[in-house]
């Protein structure tokens, strides 16, 4: 059953806009603890809130079907190439801009695109692509609740390398030494065993559900989940347990109480916004060109109100937003 199509479309413009906040604000230090919290909490859903609308509907439709994945597959990694197409010449003009064209840079390049991706956020597709594979053969060999627990015990071992890196110190030494081998292989858990997969599977079992919890009030669970999180990333920068703020505890119950709060809600304006599904998209792809853009003018120009993260925030989902609609109008002019 898939209900309520057109609040999961502007749900997901939301959550691009968030992506664009976290990328423009966690550049440099934040020093408002309202706007740390916010960016580093309630933002950070976003990409765990993408991965669960692809379980949800993936799931619907046939997760164990390969007539459902293997398309589904081939359109990612179509969307995949075809940015980093785009993004790939930028990272090398980046390097000539900034006299760091060499032969390590290039090299760690060339492995930062094999163990995350062709750029900073198109690391998405392959953790998406993998996350999709992964449970496309465990839900065919085992049972949801041996695939459930499974995904806890990655998703655990995804936050050691992640927000909560810093407890390592106290943990065995042949644990610390495990995790940090694997961080100099593969730079980051963030990805689609650790992170995709859990998330593309609290979508899929949200899909198989519905029917029995949707009469269910989730909205309180909701405002408890997002407080949770808010304390969690307070507690972490506190104590300097975090080196990033993907894989926190909280994040995944909130997930879950969110889309669940979501489907529930009813929208009364159907006709339109399928739009704001393809704005999410392109925002999301396309944001860090502008962003690009802002950061080469800060090199060559003294402009000082460009300095501001928030201004920047503005200008990057500004010009991210107007070109997500002239790619959405031009074919129909053309």
């Amino acid at each position: 059953m898939q209900r309520n199509l057109p609040i999961i479309n502007v749900a997901k413009y939301v959550a691009s806009i968030c992506v664009v906040a976290v990328h423009t604000f966690t550049t440099s230090p934040i020093d408002n603890i309202y706007i740390f919290l916010f960016i580093q909490g309630i933002a950070r859903l976003a990409v765990p809130f993408f991965f669960c609308c692809t379980g949800y509907f993936i799931g619907s439709n046939g997760i164990g079907d390969k007539d459902v994945v293997i398309p589904y597959i081939k359109k990612l990694i179509g969307i995949y190439l075809f940015w980093s197409i785009i993004y790939i010449p930028i990272e090398i003009l980046k390097m000539i801009g900034t006299n760091t064209l060499n032969i390590s840079n290039i090299l760690n390049y060339l492995k930062f695109i094999l163990v995350q991706g062709s750029f900073l956020h198109l690391w998405y597709f392959p953790a998406i692509i993998l996350a999709i594979f992964i449970l496309h053969k465990l839900m065919k060999k085992a049972s949801l609740w041996t695939v459930s627990i499974l995904a806890c015990i990655i998703y655990a071992i995804g936050m050691l390398g992640d927000s909560y890196y810093g407890i390592l110190t106290y943990l065995p030494e042949y644990i610390n030494n495990a995790m940090n081998l694997y961080l100099n292989i593969f730079i980051s858990t963030r990805n689609g065993l650790f992170f995709g997969f859990p998330f593309v599977l609290i979508g899929i079992i949200i899909s198989k559900y519905e029917s029995k919890i949707i009469k269910m009030n989730f909205f309180p669970w909701l405002i408890i989940s997002l407080i949770s999180v808010c304390i969690e990333v307070y507690v972490l920068n506190i104590y300097n347990l975090a080196i990033d703020y993907n894989i926190t505890l909280t994040i995944a119950p909130a997930t879950f109480f969110l889309f669940l709060s979501l489907i529930q809600t009813q929208l009364n304006f159907y006709h339109c916004t399928d739009v704001f599904r393809k704005y999410s998209s392109l925002i999301y792809e396309s944001h860090l060109i502008f962003y690009g853009i802002v950061l080469g003018l800060l090199d060559f120009y003294e402009i000082n109100i460009l300095n501001d993260s928030f201004v920047q925030f503005i200008v990057v989902f500004t010009l991210s937003q107007l070109f997500a609609y002239i790619a959405i109008k031009l074919p129909k002019i053309v």
